[in-house]
């Protein structure tokens, strides 16, 4: 490696790998650190188009394909043998829900092995993270581990409050890594009745059968629109959105599109020139955000606390619906000035953490 006195960072990436915004958010934050320090990633357990995604081609990058975890031990020992600040980074994403007695324990050997290489004078941080509703096993697994991190920040005042409420501590907000992507610049021009849908169905077929009810709905109150594409981000989503994509009425002229996105590139690319998209995914709706797409989040109450607490923070409510109840106008595009403020201030926290 070149650039000795750099700091260290270390990161071993386990996530959702079938999630294209699983993998927005690790290519970036992988970015973030690479612009200011030498990074090792372990990228043992990603199969190879995921890994393909990361950026990984830096001068000063180090990449583990091999015994992951007990190479970035080893090189975090050496380096702080070699007297360098090193850093080891936890990937960030969505915490909530419970969790069984078996992961518990799992959970507890990770803190163990957190609270000693923070003797060591390894400094742990975890950046965009956010909490929902917290089961009392997993709050006291994730309470554990945040008390042997030097940096905790989450993703927005929500998740703030909901780690308060089960004591949590935290540093303070760094907005999604996902707005690392915005800034002031050019987007595709818009077509006009060209819109977007990608929804996750997950939590049951009572679920599915609303969403259907929410887009026939919607989609009958506008005629105009010509073009309808249905983007499914994530593998577990693809069956729905093609059931839905059969089950639009397509009246003459209207043309219905299944769009499955296997990267973050095909992502960007399927939202270009919508007027709109409607989602319950907070990355589709980030990503398609990005290229000046109006963002329509469609709540349904369960889970949704992500994507309510990073619209709340924007100042973008209007941009937020129920699934019970089609919006009737657009909402506008997400204030362009303010998201890059927000990547500005995601770059600021980098330079202020990793500074010599």
């Amino acid at each position: 490696m070149k650039h000795r006195g750099r700091p260290l960072a270390l990161i071993s990436v386990k996530t959702q790998f079938e999630n294209v915004g699983d993998a927005l958010i690790v290519r970036e934050l992988l970015r973030l650190i690479a612009a200011r320090a030498r990074l090792v990633v372990d990228v043992s357990r990603c199969p190879g188009p995921f890994a393909g995604q990361l950026d990984l081609s830096g001068e000063d990058i180090t990449v583990i394909r091999r015994l992951g975890w007990l190479k970035i031990y080893g090189m975090t020992m050496a380096g702080r043998l070699a007297g360098a600040r090193v850093f080891h980074f936890l990937v960030p994403g969505g915490r909530g829900g419970e969790i069984p007695p078996s992961a518990l324990r799992r959970q507890k050997l990770l803190a163990a092995i957190d609270r000693f290489i923070r003797l060591l004078g390894v400094r742990i941080c975890q950046l965009g993270v956010s909490y929902g509703e917290l089961g009392p096993r997993y709050a006291a697994a994730l309470r554990s581990r945040a008390r042997a991190m030097h940096s905790l920040a989450v993703r927005d005042t929500l998740s703030g409050l909901q780690a308060k409420r089960v004591n949590i501590p935290v540093a303070g907000i760094v907005p999604d890594l996902a707005f690392n992507i915005f800034a002031l610049g050019d987007r595709a021009p818009v077509q006009p009745g060209r819109v977007a849908f990608s929804f996750r169905t997950d939590r049951g077929s009572e679920d599915a059968g609303r969403t259907e009810i929410f887009v026939t709905r919607l989609l009958d109150s506008h005629p105009e629109w010509s073009t309808i594409l249905l983007v499914s981000q994530v593998r577990r989503d693809d069956a729905f959105q093609r059931q839905l994509a059969d089950a639009i009425p397509k009246r003459e002229g209207r043309s219905v599109i299944f769009v499955p996105c296997f990267t973050i590139t095909e992502a960007l690319a399927a939202y270009e020139g919508c007027e709109a998209v409607f989602s319950n995914r907070l990355h589709s709706l980030l990503m398609a955000a990005s290229r000046g797409v109006a963002p329509v989040a469609v709540l349904s109450g369960a889970g949704d606390d992500k994507i309510r607490g990073i619209f709340d923070d924007l100042g973008a409510t209007a941009n937020l619906c129920s699934l019970t109840q089609p919006p009737t106008t657009l909402p506008p595009a997400l204030d362009v000035k303010k998201t890059a403020l927000w990547r500005e201030r995601i770059q600021a926290h980098f330079d202020q953490l990793l500074a010599s």
